[in-house]
């Protein structure tokens, strides 16, 4: 899944923020845009499709208006033909009927709203108007079949508005119903009125039918029945579909019903079976008449019903796309507020955490983030705020660790600096102990060969020998002190060393939060370059962050290195003093036994008076005895000479430590926390 979405990964990763919030925004709004035009074009479509159906239907009147005004004009012409004089004068007012009509039906054509006209229709009336001129001059007589064309083309061109407009495919069953009793049956049924109306009129008045016309109003008559059942049918099942139509449709419809059946009569028993023609004109074409008046007043009535209809629709669809139109306008609205406010929110905290790691790497480490969101800049945001903490607290560690080595290490300096002058002082004794060995030494052996001047000189020699039992003294008590000051000083350098132990735990921590730094500036990489553009400013941060921590880290191996280092030197200064120690009390405990020798030399020379004999033997076993501590006082100041090396050595590294510490301070001087 991850490598099918892998192109439009690497292709939005190439975007700042407020390129993929703007690319969202489109890919977001431009289909909205494109559904709500589709609804709003269907809406319309809609709209145009009723304003077509209504303009049909608008036309179904002023046609039937005109079929009647052509229906009364050749009642006229045949009238006229059978010597009525009073239809004779009706001739010119029935012809400027049909123009009037002919006219205003034009007229509604011209007003039919743009797009909703039919060439077809058109060229209909074309030819309709070009054939009423030729028949309006034409002889009575001869008008039957041009009336019958003209008829003819009236109800063609009603049933193609019908079929143009598209009113006999109208969802509405009841506006499908009517206009098809408007447009095709009603008129249908008229023409027939008309025919069975005027060419009975004109037998009556001749007293005579033609066969031609006897059939022609024997398929009329046959007709007259199913059309007004078809109608009337029609009609009720349109008031059926909406009950509301009743109230204007029932009156009519019922007056159809039955004002075929005079006419139907008087045709059957007075036109068409008979020669009598028993029945005068004026009756017979009344009873015409009203049948053409009842099938005209069920088309006044149908035609607003269904304009009804038509204009309900309108007003519903107008409504509709009106709300649609709102509803969508509101939508974008609320998401383009909703984008905005989502904008601004990812982009302040990505300002924010910017600022707070630009901060961070010029060494503040008081900088944070501010968070004022739950997402997932927020969740990094919290992350550097606790990694800027933590890294403070260990800087501030880091800082009073270095402060306090650098005090150890002035402490301990200060120490070896005692050390090593009483070390230089136990030099010192040990070289005038071994002075004193030697002449001691040669004075047994003086006292050897002289035992003839031991008694005068007896005095002299307990004199010395008192001298150097003091002096021997003195020496163990220094040599005491100074292996007490050397225990001591192991002593300081073993806590030294237990803090150098210490400070290398803190610059393990320091190397530890410097490789998650370094681990965290890498992931905040990877983020930044998966944000893109807008990351860019995030990967300058994490990649000072991490420049940081490898400086960190860097500086924390020279640290632990030194720190090492100073740690051997550190061991290798207490075994070292812990040797002179030793050496230092084993001193000591030589002098003491100088000085029990030289008290019992003391002894011997206070009673060498009475033991001059002896003194040969004796002698000999003293000068065995001077020669021994002769060398162990030139041992006791060799041993000085390397104590006091390590002490010097002690001292130096204190001060490398306090040096060190120095620099600790100074490189974390300039992180402010």
């Amino acid at each position: 899944m991850s490598r099918l979405f892998a192109p439009a990964a690497w292709l939005v990763g190439r975007l700042s923020y407020r390129h993929k919030l703007l690319l969202n925004a489109a890919l977001v709004t431009l289909p909205m845009l494109a559904l709500a035009g589709g609804v709003l074009y269907e809406q319309q479509r809609s709209l145009t499709t009723l304003e077509r159906e209504q303009a049909a239907l608008a036309q179904q009147l002023p046609a039937i208006s005109l079929l009647v005004a052509l229906a009364d004009r050749h009642a006229t012409a045949q009238a006229s033909a059978a010597g009525d004089e009073a239809a004779s004068q009706q001739r010119d007012a029935r012809r400027d009927a049909v123009d009037g009509t002919l006219a205003a039906l034009r007229a509604q054509l011209a007003a039919a709203p743009a797009g909703t006209s039919d060439a077809a229709l058109t060229s209909k009336w074309d030819d309709f108007s070009t054939r009423w001129q030729d028949v309006r001059q034409q002889n009575d007589d001869d008008g039957l079949n041009a009336h019958s064309e003209l008829a003819q083309i009236v109800r063609d061109a009603m049933a193609q508005s019908l079929e143009s407009g598209g009113l006999r495919a109208d969802p509405d069953a009841s506006v499908a119903l009517l206009a098809n009793a408007l447009g095709e049956r009603l008129p249908q049924l008229i023409d027939s009125f008309g025919l069975a109306r005027d060419i009975g009129v004109g037998a009556i008045m001749r007293q005579r039918l033609k066969s031609a016309q006897r059939s022609r109003l024997q398929l009329v008559r046959g007709s007259l029945d199913p059309l007004v059942g078809e109608s009337v049918d029609a009609v009720t099942k349109a008031v059926a579909a909406r009950p509301e139509l009743a109230a204007s449709l029932e009156a009519p419809t019922s007056a159809l019903a039955s004002a075929h059946l005079p006419l139907e009569e008087a045709l059957t028993t007075k036109v068409i079976d008979t020669t009598d023609f028993d029945i005068a004109p004026n009756d017979y074409a009344r009873r015409g008449s009203d049948a053409i008046a009842a099938a005209q007043a069920l088309a006044t009535a149908a035609a607003p019903a269904a304009a009804a209809v038509l204009a309900e629709r309108e007003d519903s669809l107008r409504l509709t796309r009106n709300l649609v139109g709102a509803a969508l306008i509101g939508a974008l609205l609320l998401l383009a507020w909703a984008f905005v406010g989502a904008y601004q929110s990812i982009m302040h905290g990505i300002r924010s955490l910017h600022r707070a790691a630009a901060a961070l790497a010029d060494g503040d480490l008081r900088a944070r983030a501010e968070t004022a969101s739950h997402d997932e800049v927020a969740a990094v945001a919290d992350s550097f705020n606790r990694m800027a903490a933590h890294f403070a607290g260990i800087i501030h560690d880091a800082t009073a660790a270095a402060s306090d080595v650098a005090s150890a290490a002035g402490k301990l300096g200060g120490m070896g600096q005692q050390v090593a002058d009483a070390s230089a002082r136990q030099n010192d004794a040990a070289t005038h102990t071994a002075g004193a060995a030697h002449a001691l030494t040669g004075s047994i052996r003086q006292v050897a060969t002289h035992a003839e001047e031991t008694a005068r000189i007896a005095s002299d020699a307990d004199s010395a020998t008192r001298h150097g039992e003091r002096d021997a003294l003195a020496t163990a008590t220094e040599m005491q002190r100074i292996a007490d000051g050397v225990l001591k000083t192991v002593g300081i350098i073993r806590s030294l060393e237990d803090r150098s132990r210490a400070i290398d735990t803190i610059v393990l921590t320091i190397r530890e939060i410097a490789e998650q730094t370094n681990l965290l500036a890498l992931n905040a990489a990877i983020e930044a370059a998966r944000a893109g553009e807008a990351g860019r400013g995030f990967a300058v941060v994490a990649d000072e962050v991490r420049k940081l921590a490898e400086r960190t880290r860097v500086s924390t191996q020279e640290i632990g290195s030194t720190i090492g280092a100073i740690q051997s030197d550190i061991t290798q200064a207490a075994s070292e003093m812990n040797a002179s120690g030793e050496l230092v009390g084993g001193s000591a405990r030589l002098a003491n036994d100088l000085a029990t020798t030289l008290a019992e030399i003391r002894q011997t020379v206070a009673s060498s008076a009475e033991h001059v004999r002896g003194i040969v033997s004796e002698a000999a076993s003293q000068a065995s005895t001077s020669e021994a501590i002769a060398g162990h006082a030139e041992e006791i100041a060799t041993m000085s000479e390397h104590n006091h090396a390590a002490i010097q050595a002690a001292a130096e590294a204190a001060g490398a430590l306090a040096a060190l510490a120095a620099r600790l301070r100074e490189s974390v001087a300039g992180l402010r926390t």
